[in-house]
């Protein structure tokens, strides 16, 4: 919010936010098995957010926002030249905080415009991103140099982005959920030595099965599905690609 309209307008009087945050990891590591386990729990206070009337620049204070969740990951070798990827997320992200009729001045211009905003955000989904994630992938190294690595990735609780300035009716429910994902990759590698450098070609095949899926959306206001916007993931795609080592 410093800067505003996507351009250089400086917002002068920008309010900072504030973050208080707690995380708690342990990791158990064998000679076969590595896994890490995270619980992190972040609170956001006063988000920094702006209305704007013309040239009139209404700094908002007092809407907060927690983070929270759990974080997984699992490596485990199967055999010599086998072995599983895996991870998992699980967060709970919402808006924390109303306000009702407060009134704020035009931060341009203080003995100018005032006006009287209110705000309902509280138990409201903070969007833009899946709050639930896992993948599961196996690497695979059958010859010397060769990896073949493929990768299920799902991707759930995708609450579609909004601006919270905008939420200024009470009872107005939750952002729009998009439905769960989930998307399969294949990613292959050849190491050799040709010619004296050491060469990496690779062969990637992403959304293998064509799914259609949200990747990301903007509220409507109303958490409807015929209000909100929505972009679609890319669908099948191959990619090749060559390293050389000098």
């Amino acid at each position: 919010s410093v800067f505003l309209n996507y351009v250089n307008d400086i917002n002068p009087k920008a309010k900072p936010e504030k973050v208080q945050s707690m995380e708690f990891w342990v990791g158990y590591n064998t000679d076969n098995i590595r896994a890490n386990f995270n619980y992190y729990n972040t609170d956001w206070m006063d988000k920094s957010l702006i209305k704007q009337n013309g040239n009139s620049i209404f700094n908002i204070e007092g809407i907060d926002a927690k983070h929270s969740g759990v974080e997984l990951d699992l490596k485990m070798g199967l055999m010599e030249m086998l072995s599983i990827n895996t991870s998992l997320s699980i967060g709970n992200w919402t808006w924390n905080s109303d306000i009702e009729d407060v009134t704020v001045f035009d931060d341009y211009n203080r003995g100018g415009e005032s006006t009287t905003i209110s705000i309902y955000t509280k138990g409201v989904h903070v969007g833009g991103a899946p709050q639930t994630q896992f993948s599961l992938g196996l690497d695979a190294r059958p010859v010397d140099g060769l990896v073949i690595y493929p990768v299920v990735k799902y991707f759930g609780n995708m609450y579609a982005d909004f601006d919270p300035t905008d939420r200024t009716s009470a009872g107005g429910g939750d952002s729009y959920k998009a439905d769960a994902a989930t998307v399969m990759d294949l990613h292959t590698t050849y190491s050799l030595d040709l010619l004296g450098y050491d060469m990496t070609i690779g062969f990637h095949a992403l959304n293998l099965s064509d799914s259609d899926y949200v990747n990301s959306a903007l509220d409507g206001g109303d958490g409807s599905s015929e209000a909100v916007e929505v972009f679609y993931g890319l669908g099948r795609r191959v990619n090749l690609s060559l390293g050389i080592n000098f």
